[in-house]
């Protein structure tokens, strides 16, 4: 090479060594910048090549992709999922024999009121795990990776929400009709006596498994196909077959040989009551089982013994258990009946108790406690269990009456017709009284005014020293009544006051002793209370004419008070004058004068009496007042005329 080649040369050469790197650095530099440019794109997308199926969700928001899925929801909800029911080889419905191939659609949401969802595409967990595709390595990776999903797909899977109790119980009451029940061989018509049964022979069947239907349903939605899913039915074959039972048949003629089974139960602690299943009643309720270690072994069916007991025990020992009534008319409860618990056989456990015991006769060693054997007997005590009613008292209202609180009683016993209608309009003006917390109760204002308008009679009531006739007689039964019913209750009482004479209406039941009387006379005697439990309070009468005694009750909510107060004692009894005391009246004839004169009222002795009523507050303060009675004595007092009678 001459010199000026090689002077040429080598400015050549060195110019190379710069243009490449420079084109590698700017080729570099556009790349980066392309990366740049499409995450930016994708900032707030889903990146392209990220599929769900055979769909390609790039380009989509969060919120585009939510609505996408929200939107299929609703579709499914409308439309159904269909199910393609094929019957394979041989395999016959019992709703479509015609072809081989039966259609079914499967709501996504029950029947019925409640709407439960059964199965739902889980939108927001999508989204969330879409969003994250090409954003959840490191820095570098997050930078170059989603460009590759052009080339390499992302397939994702969409969560699928699935009620599986629900949707599996509506699988097996749709697709039962589709199913060839498989049949295990049973026994029925067992005689006892001549030791024979019929064997009802088995059959294989096909049926649908519902978990291996929700899988496949789970698979189809989670890649949004939208084609009817393949459902075919497995095949079965009967666990007991009737040679089983035929081999099995000698170990079942002593166990109902042995003899009747009795069955006792105690509807409550005075009384017993017994029954019999007798040995031909037993055979009824036997049925087949192969047991995983005994083979073929005979128990009792519970569905048999459930109707056995329901049919011959029940009747006997059951108490149906009552809803609540609470209703409301011009501020006063118009009609209320608590709710009481019920009582009904406990099934389970007698089923238990029989199945064991006649397992148990197969089993020579548990029939001879004596002997070391074991426990087994032929008497089942039936167990009896609480009923709880469908409406409780507190659900039937929301003003805080949930229980009895407080009750009082008094007899009328031996009063005039007059006087216990008067106590009866009373009863019912009163009943169903709501009585609003901080409030005082009034006798006078709920059961009065006492007019004949109000349909009182006329009947004999205490005014100063004379019983005489008044509109509204009878009323301190009433009082009398409301104020045990308060101390009862651990109330507050504001006002009572005693009678002035010793009535035998108002004699405590214990010692027959007055002092835990009120008595009623508009408008200056009252009974009152005050309702401080922070609770409406319901006012409940009963008049009971039999037993001619009243009871009261108050309804509400317990706050942990408690009241009670003893028997009164007399401190002295005031005999009554002796003296006859003669009232003048006008004159009259000859014929009228014994008519007077069995008019004369009778002579009362005085008495001073006193009890106490006792009473713990909610905060647990105890609290004793002394209630102090004086009943004045009064003559024989009978009419007088002014003018001699000839």
């Amino acid at each position: 090479m001459s010199i000026i080649d090689d002077f040429v040369e080598k400015p050549r050469k060195k110019s190379n060594r710069i243009i490449f790197p420079a084109v590698i650095f700017l080729l570099s530099i556009f790349i980066i910048f392309g990366f740049w440019v499409y995450d930016e794109i994708y900032k707030d997308q889903v990146y392209q090549g990220v599929k769900i199926g055979g769909f390609n969700i790039g380009g989509l928001s969060r919120l585009e992709l939510v609505e996408l899925i929200e939107n299929l929801n609703n579709r499914y909800a409308k439309e159904g999922i269909d199910l393609s029911l094929s019957r394979g080889d041989g395999i016959l419905f019992a709703g479509d024999k015609s072809s081989g191939e039966q259609l079914l659609k499967i709501n996504t949401v029950g029947p019925g009121e409640s709407a439960v969802e059964m199965i739902r595409l889980d939108s927001e967990a999508l989204s969330l795990a879409a969003m994250k595709v090409g954003r959840s390595g490191s820095a570098s990776e997050n930078f170059f990776k989603p460009f590759l999903f052009l080339f390499n797909p992302v397939n994702l899977s969409v969560p699928v929400v699935i009620n599986r109790p629900v949707l599996e119980a509506n699988l097996k009451n749709s697709l039962s009709a589709y199913e060839d029940k498989v049949r295990d061989a049973a026994i029925a018509n067992i005689n006892v006596y001549n030791q024979s049964a019929e064997i009802i022979p088995e059959r294989s069947g096909q049926v649908f498994d519902p978990k291996i239907v929700i899988e496949q349903i789970n698979n189809n939605l989670a890649k949004l196909s939208f084609e009817s899913i393949q459902v075919t039915p497995s095949a079965f074959s009967p666990a007991i077959v009737g040679n089983d039972i035929r081999a099995a048949l000698p170990k079942l003629w002593p166990m109902l040989q042995v003899g009747a089974f009795t069955l006792v139960a105690n509807p409550s602690p005075s009384s017993t009551m017994s029954w019999q299943i007798p040995p031909d009643a037993l055979a009824n309720l036997v049925e087949v089982r192969r047991e995983p270690d005994d083979g073929i072994d005979f128990f009792l069916n519970p569905e048999k013994v459930a109707d056995y007991l329901n049919l011959k025990v029940l009747p006997s020992v059951e108490v149906p258990a009552k809803d609540a009534i609470f209703t409301t008319e011009n501020n006063k409860v118009k009609d209320f009946v608590p709710s009481t618990i019920g009582m009904t056989i406990d099934l389970e456990a007698a089923y238990s108790g029989l199945n064991e015991n006649f397992r148990a006769r197969s089993r020579p060693a548990l029939r001879s406690p004596s002997e070391g054997g074991g426990t087994a007997t032929d008497t089942i005590m039936i167990i009896l269990k609480p009923v709880l009613p469908k409406v409780q008292i507190s659900n039937s209202n929301d003003l805080g009456i949930v229980e009895l609180v407080g009750a009082g009683t008094s007899t009328f016993r031996d009063s005039h017709t007059n006087r216990i209608k008067n106590i009866a309009n009373a009863v019912k003006r009163l009943n169903g009284t709501l009585i609003k917390p901080g409030e005082v109760f009034s006798a006078n204002k709920y059961a009065g005014p006492y007019t004949s308008s109000n349909g009182f009679l006329p009947e004999q009531i205490i005014r100063g020293r004379k019983i005489e006739e008044a509109v509204g007689g009878g009323m301190c039964q009433i009082g009398t009544t409301l104020f045990r019913m308060a101390m009862n209750t651990g109330l507050d009482i504001t006002e009572r006051h005693n009678h002035s004479l010793v009535v035998q209406y108002y004699a405590d039941p214990v010692n027959g002793n007055p002092g835990t009387d009120a008595t009623l006379y508009e408008p200056t005697l009252d009974l009152k209370f005050l309702n401080d439990t922070g609770h409406y309070l319901l006012l409940l009468t009963n008049i009971d004419y039999k037993k001619q005694m009243l009871t009261f009750s108050l309804w509400g909510t317990k706050d942990g008070r408690i009241g009670w107060y003893s028997h009164p004692l007399v401190s002295k009894w005031i005999p009554a004058p002796t003296a006859v005391e003669y009232v003048p009246v006008a004159s009259k004839t000859a014929e009228t004068k014994n008519s007077e004169v069995a008019k004369c009222q009778s002579a009362f002795r005085g008495a001073m009496a006193s009890f106490t009523y006792s009473r713990v507050t909610p905060t647990g303060e105890h609290i004793d007042r002394v209630f102090n009675s004086y009943y004045r004595p009064l003559p024989k007092i009978c009419p007088a005329t002014t003018t001699p009678v000839m």
